[in-house]
């Protein structure tokens, strides 16, 4: 009885956050205006491909770095017309529920429970909605994400070279929608090289020659910009922030989603290491999150949209290591045993707890989204 209790909780908590998401991208997507850079600069740039001329000009004072991803499937969604800014919003909202259901759809598969699943992925989706940026904003993180997970989920499920391979493309083009993708690209590497085998010189190979092939590709086409874009301007704007790092593992990480780092933290003490193995790999993923989340706070263009990697790669670890743990700690191979599930289930409601806590009040409840900067 008190096990389906708490499932009846974890599902009523996981409803909740996706009414409280789709409420907010409701009132905020069809929005005609804004004052949001990156929204400005997206339409900007897609604009300009559609009318062939170039991508990138000169940039101007205080204007955010764009990679061309983002902009160029606005423009593929826009045809010969001008890109509205529906189109670009609805895309960001798109890709965000799609990495939602792929978070869902990963915890399933290596968990076995859909109530864990339906969780992680509500979870996630609140994660992105609330913690960062509104429901619905145009930011290429959540695009980049979707990819970065099919392709992830293309390594670890095909087998062999192919499957490296395979994966290796969705890798390198989230590289050309947002930059923190290199974290991920070095993340699969990394465990692919661990498992010892040919895999590991498939992808890098196969990455390697796919980016490099971009990068040479998007400067001959994209205009005489695109270099500075996507590494002179930020490679100047990196400096030493030394705040930057303790709020983003202060805050963000131990107090908000401090239930899903200690089922972390405690995977570190099994028998087995957490990143080896063919499903090390989500570890070795979300590794790389933190990582690239730690070095974004080092840029003076940092805003809080620079951690949706690493709500995103928690939410999908999270899951993962507390079922881990709590079977290796019951000795139980099965996930329905009541007391391992019962210690999961707690945890799901205090992660949902914790996330519903930092969120201002005036963020989440339907009828004030113009507290939304930009809104």
């Amino acid at each position: 009885m008190f096990r389906l209790a708490l499932r009846v909780l974890v599902v009523l908590a996981s409803l909740l956050a996706l009414t409280l998401f789709a409420t907010s991208a409701r009132r905020y997507v069809p929005r005609g205006h804004t004052s949001d850079p990156f929204e400005q600069s997206i339409l900007e740039s897609s604009a300009r491909f559609v009318r062939h001329e170039p991508m990138y000009v000169e940039p101007r004072e205080g204007q955010p770095m764009l990679m061309p991803g983002f902009a160029l499937c606005v423009a593929g969604i826009a045809g010969e017309l001008p890109p509205e800014l529906w189109q670009v919003r609805a895309l960001a909202l798109g890709a965000t529920v799609l990495v939602a259901i792929l978070i869902a759809l990963i915890v399933q598969i290596e968990c076995g429970s859909w109530t864990l699943a339906f969780a992680g992925g509500s979870l996630a989706l609140l994660g992105q909605g609330f913690l960062a940026a509104p429901p619905g904003i145009a930011r290429p993180e959540g695009l980049m994400l979707a990819l970065v997970l099919l392709a992830v989920m293309t390594i670890r499920h095909i087998p062999g070279a192919i499957g490296a391979v395979l994966g290796a493309i969705p890798l390198a083009a989230a590289v050309f929608v947002e930059p923190q993708a290199v974290w991920f690209v070095i993340g699969a590497a990394a465990s692919l090289a661990l498992e010892r085998s040919h895999r590991a010189a498939a992808f890098t190979l196969t990455v390697g020659l796919l980016v490099a092939a971009g990068y040479v590709a998007s400067s001959r086409w994209l205009g005489p910009w695109f270099n500075f874009e996507a590494w002179d301007g930020p490679t100047q704007a990196m400096q030493l922030r030394a705040l930057g790092p303790v709020r983003f593992i202060g805050d963000l990480l131990l107090r908000t989603l401090g239930v899903w780092m200690m089922a972390a933290l405690l995977s570190f003490s099994m028998a087995t290491e957490p990143w080896l193995g063919r499903s090390g790999i989500w570890m070795c993923m979300g590794i790389s999150a933190l990582v690239g989340g730690l070095v974004a706070t080092q840029s003076r263009a940092f805003g809080a949209e620079a951690f949706l990697p690493s709500i995103v790669l928690v939410s999908l670890v999270g899951p993962l290591m507390i079922q881990r743990v709590t079977r290796h700690l019951a000795a139980w191979d099965d996930p329905d045993r009541p007391g391992g599930e019962n210690v999961v289930l707690a945890a799901v409601l205090l992660q949902f707890a914790a996330i519903l806590a930092a969120v201002p009040v005036d963020r989440w409840l339907p009828g004030v989204l113009g507290a939304w900067p930009g809104a």
